[in-house]
């Protein structure tokens, strides 16, 4: 997760990971990743997942799941 939170930032990193896989990682390693990593890293562009969020325009709906999945499929289809 240090190596990748580098490269694309926390949060790309909150749509890989589940909320319990980032507490855990975070208590592992003493940190916050809101506070350790930038908001996009240099690569946070290559993940699928991250852009189509941006471009649906609110990140932390896609996020938590509250935008259904046929409005993702046309986000998806848009973007390809």
């Amino acid at each position: 997760m240090l190596h990748l939170g580098d490269h694309i930032g926390w949060k790309p990193l909150v749509l890989i990971h589940n909320k319990r896989t980032i507490r855990k990682y975070e208590e592992i390693l003493g940190i916050q990743i809101r506070d350790f990593f930038p908001e996009e890293g240099p690569s946070a562009e290559r993940s699928l997942g991250y852009k189509i969020a941006t471009k649906i325009g609110n990140f932390w709906k896609a996020v938590s799941g509250d935008i259904k999945s046929d409005e993702l499929k046309a986000q998806r289809r848009e973007i390809a």
